[in-house]
């Protein structure tokens, strides 16, 4: 399976490379039938005179066009920068060394989340799987133990066997209980 895999990526890697060299001599002959000679420069110093030139432009229309928010943006973006120079360049005190009440899983915590009218934990345990050999057979394992509900988050579901195999057991026990997949 390997060995189809790779020929397969050598063929799109020179499909990809033939296309993008036939793009480029497309434009090599159209710059050659071009009546108009301008001048190309890549020296250091002119084009990065053109990039100032560019962010001043780009800046001064920014500028017209929303003043309030640029003004904002500009303001802050001074605070933050100086802030942040003036930080890591002379010692000051640790502004965050008071520790916090409220830290995850203490009762002030709990309170905290009361008072914010957020709905209180439910039972359960959470745990990390870092690999595929670890977590598919463990995943099937939970899907097919759960007796209440199934709710399953995941980046991306592939068109291979494993996604199809583990989407199909998910159907297959959404017929039973509620399944959610996000």
């Amino acid at each position: 399976m390997t060995g189809w895999r790779n020929r397969l990526e050598t063929l799109a890697v020179a499909m990809l490379s033939a296309s993008l060299l036939g793009s480029c001599g497309s434009f090599q002959r159209n710059a050659q039938r071009s009546s108009e000679r301008l001048p190309q420069t890549s020296d250091p110093l002119s084009s990065t005179f053109g990039i100032a030139a560019t962010a001043f432009r780009s800046t001064v229309l920014a500028a017209i066009r929303q003043p309030v928010t640029t003004t904002k943006v500009g303001f802050t973006l001074f605070y933050q920068r100086s802030s942040e120079v003036y930080r890591s360049n002379f010692a000051t005190a640790n502004l965050h060394s008071r520790a916090l009440a409220e830290v995850p899983g203490t009762p002030e915590f709990e309170r905290l989340l009361d008072r914010r009218k957020i709905r209180p934990a439910e039972p359960g345990s959470l745990s990390l799987r870092v690999d595929g050999r670890t977590f598919f057979p463990d995943f099937e394992r939970e899907v097919l133990k759960a007796k209440k509900s199934i709710n399953v988050q995941v980046y991306i579901f592939d068109n291979d066997d494993v996604g199809v195999r583990c989407a199909d057991l998910l159907k297959s026990r959404a017929t039973h209980l509620s399944a959610h997949v996000l």
